[in-house]
């Protein structure tokens, strides 16, 4: 297992600010990702080798973070954190999967928004 690291994408200052202090206290490091780097694949953000090369991707604006390497109490712990503080709410997570650890964030994004789609259709 890795390094426990949060990727965040499209967080303002403030947010970044508070989410920077959140990771100190629960040991995890947080790693901003430029729009830049948006179309490096996601394992390759994390030091995880990835056969994969740079996909040509657009850039989305919507706040997402992603998890890596966390065990199930920083997991746990992160979230309830992440819920109680000044941070606006952030709709788009994940967890860093064998699946996905190829994809760049634009490719996660868009499965996270379809995701999200067909969840508020259901509802």
């Amino acid at each position: 297992m890795g390094i426990p690291m949060i990727l965040a994408f499209n967080l303002d200052a403030r947010a970044t600010a508070v989410l920077q202090k959140l990771c100190d206290a629960l040991k995890l490091r947080l790693k901003v990702v430029p729009k830049e780097g948006f179309s490096l694949p996601l394992g390759a953000m994390v030091g995880i080798p990835v056969s994969a090369s740079p996909a040509a991707s657009e850039n989305f604006d919507e706040p997402m973070l992603v998890m890596c390497n966390l065990d199930e109490a920083q997991f746990n712990g992160f979230l309830q954190a992440l819920r109680f503080s000044a941070i606006p709410r952030i709709d788009l997570k994940a967890v860093l999967t064998p699946t996905n650890v190829a994809w760049n964030a634009c490719q996660l994004y868009a499965e996270l928004c379809r995701e999200r789609d067909a969840f508020r259709k259901k509802s």
